[in-house]
């Protein structure tokens, strides 16, 4: 029995072995494919540390990581908890800012109260994010402190400090990158670091129609006009109707609301309407080609 015991005793012993030269080996083999110290935004808010799980760690003289140096980045568990905690912080700003960028965009919102918009909400997710963490009070302390402000930087101060409200707009979607290098997602999110700097550069209307092709009965004609509606869609800007060429102004008429009104005795064929949206200063004018088919 003790034997036994003696036996089941050293193979729990050789796992927990086998695991933590496992967990070792891990973090030391570990390597960015961009390489953190040649990354401005990221080199000066970090050191490399062969103990810590991502091979990095906050640099205790870093201005903006200094206070996280402190913290045992050798802690796999730590570590792999707070990564999850800044993946959904990633991906609750990037979601909500854009939900509200694109929402501004479309509405055609000055750059300036879009930008006012973005950055009072990006204040209000992170100190959403502190309360959640119990660290409200200590992060309202710290915001007063660096910003004059309990609820972060104001949208006149960015503005005065960056001298642009293109900028300010941005700066609310800007990560601390030297955080992700320490949690092992800087290649994850490498590509979308410099995404956000042109923000107002003009997108892709997203006009669509419900249908391309619209069917009329050609004997049904023979007695009287049919009507035929255009639903246009997502459009940005004013949206206009047109007969697309001259067999098609001469068989049909098209009111400013898509209603189409194919003339009495019109010959079987295809005829086209140019279904066009404006667009405004962040969307380009796009148009889409409708066929009524007489058949």
């Amino acid at each position: 029995m003790k034997k036994n015991l003696r036996n089941t005793v050293a193979i729990v012993l050789s796992l927990i072995m086998v695991i933590s030269i496992g967990s070792t080996a891990f973090a030391a083999d570990f390597k960015y494919t961009h390489d953190p110290m040649k990354d401005d935004r990221a080199k000066s808010d970090i050191v490399v540390n062969s103990k810590a799980v991502y091979g990095y760690s906050p640099n205790p003289e870093s201005e903006r990581l200094g206070e996280f140096a402190k913290y045992d980045w050798s802690d796999e568990s730590l570590v792999a908890s707070s990564k999850k905690d800044r993946e959904d912080y990633h991906e609750r700003v990037e979601s909500e800012l854009l939900t509200l960028l694109e929402k501004g965009k479309k509405k055609g919102n000055s750059v300036e109260k879009i930008a006012r918009t973005l950055s009072r909400r990006r204040n209000e997710i992170r100190l959403e994010e502190a309360e959640e963490d119990d660290k409200l009070a200590e992060t309202k302390k710290s915001n007063l402190e660096k910003y004059g402000d309990e609820n972060g930087p104001t949208p006149e101060s960015l503005y005065e400090k960056y001298g642009s409200w293109e900028m300010v707009a941005a700066k609310a979607f800007s990560v601390n990158v030297g955080m992700d290098v320490c949690l092992g997602l800087y290649d994850k999110y490498y590509d979308t670091y410099g995404v956000m700097d042109n923000l107002f550069a003009k997108d892709a209307n997203t006009l669509s129609v419900k249908k391309k092709v619209l069917d009329v009965n050609a004997e049904k004609l023979c007695g009287s006009d049919v009507k035929v509606g255009i639903k246009a869609k997502n459009a940005v800007g004013k949206v206009s109707f047109k007969a697309a060429d001259a067999a098609s102004k001469q068989a049909l008429s098209v009111d400013a609301k898509g209603q189409v009104t194919v003339k009495k005795c019109t010959p079987a064929g295809t005829y086209k309407i140019k279904v066009t949206a404006k667009g405004n200063d962040y969307y380009k004018k796009k148009s889409v080609m409708v066929k009524i088919r007489v058949k």
